[in-house]
């Protein structure tokens, strides 16, 4: 049998979405109230914005609060719990602000950036006695009413245009001889903004094309440089992303990985097409080139947090492909900038979406409240 707690906090795992309301109930189990001497239950709802960067030996540290509010939800012999009952809930509800940014967490060398949310409840039990406290964190992000509507576009099978990033590189196997040319190219459905919680096709096409040579010189059926990838292992294709942070009007940049795409997501094996060679005549001196072309199909579902902009934190991110070939330094490189949102347009209960429960993917430092300091609890009237 669990142990009894004095005080239980009640909020349905959700991923909650800016200007909607953030409801839950706290249980007091009243005998343990009256042994413990809790005088006062408040509850408050916190967020706040902060950056930190390094200059020189100090760290410059700036915190923007989003929101701030406080309720006292019950006092010492003011109400008491139903007849034949020893517990008494108490209900609360907070409006998120409708401008709050989506929640975030990053923590790089000398500098850290994070947008936290957070439900506290405050046991009071006077200045003698130290208060109970229970801490929970709040996934939310901006609503985004254009992108649930691409969500649900993407869930039927997108039928819209895709948008293309092409590179091109001349290449040789060695410091001497002809170049070859090798291309890439990346697909994704064309829509201003890419939602999470969906999977969003794409397709990487790769082609290389042979410097000229005499077709009695090459066969066909063995490798012709410049050989292709023929297994998504051998591509790197990466979401990563950028932050621009400023504290105290000093600024810092980083850049991560969030995930690979092609590899990291067994469910999401890509579906690897490759033509057969192609040999195309160039003059009348029996020389020709040859094409060679594989396309990579596979899809990627976002969880991160979206694209945003605020005064003190920016984040941006994009797709990079790596497509290697024989020969050092022989890898071609694109980079993609794209615009993540959120594709919610109001609170999701994970409960209902047991399969595939829309949270954001944030690291676990953003879960653990024992690292979180949004303000004084001490001072429960604050």
């Amino acid at each position: 049998m669990p142990d009894r707690s004095a005080i239980t906090l009640e909020i349905a795992p959700a991923l909650f979405v800016a200007g909607d309301p953030v409801e839950g109930e706290v249980v007091l189990d009243f005998p343990l109230v009256q042994e413990e001497e809790i005088e006062e239950i408040v509850v408050k709802l916190r967020g706040s914005i902060r950056t930190q960067t390094r200059l020189g030996e100090s760290y410059l540290i700036e915190t923007t609060k989003v929101v701030h509010e406080n309720k006292s939800l019950w006092s010492r012999g003011h109400v008491y719990p139903p007849p034949d009952t020893h517990v008494l809930r108490l209900p609360f509800k907070f409006e998120l602000p409708a401008r709050g940014p989506s929640s975030f967490d990053f923590t790089g060398f000398g500098k850290s950036a994070s947008v936290r949310y957070m439900i506290q409840v405050i046991g009071v039990r006077g200045i003698f006695h130290l208060d109970r406290i229970i801490k929970r964190p709040l996934a939310v992000v901006q609503p985004d009413p254009r992108g649930a509507e691409l969500r649900l576009e993407l869930h039927a099978g997108w039928r819209g245009e895709w948008g293309r990033r092409n590179q091109e590189e001349k290449i040789r196997k060695g410091i001497w001889g002809d170049y070859s040319t090798v291309k890439a190219e990346l697909w994704i459905p064309h829509m201003d903004t890419l939602p999470l919680f969906v999977p969003i096709p794409f397709t990487v096409k790769v082609t290389s094309i042979t410097a000229p040579t005499k077709l009695k010189d090459t066969h066909p059926e063995e490798p012709i440089f410049p050989t292709i990838p023929q297994t998504a292992s051998e591509i790197e294709l990466e979401l990563r992303r950028t932050i621009s942070l400023t504290a105290r009007n000093v600024s810092s940049d980083a850049e991560e990985i969030v995930a690979e795409l092609l590899t990291s997501v067994p469910n999401h094996a890509a579906v690897v097409e490759m033509a057969e060679k192609i040999w195309i005549p160039k003059g009348d001196d029996g020389k020709g080139t040859w094409v060679q072309e594989t396309k990579f199909h596979s899809t990627m579902t976002l969880r991160c947090p979206p694209t945003f902009k605020l005064e003190t934190l920016c984040v941006n991110y994009y797709l990079h492909l790596k497509v290697p070939f024989p020969g050092i330094g022989n890898s071609l490189r694109a980079n993609l900038p794209i615009t993540i949102s959120s594709g919610v347009a109001s609170m999701v209960d994970r409960a209902l979406h047991p399969d595939t429960p829309p949270t954001l993917d944030l690291p676990p430092a953003y879960w653990d409240v024992a690292g979180w300091d949004l303000d004084d609890h001490q001072d429960h009237k604050d």
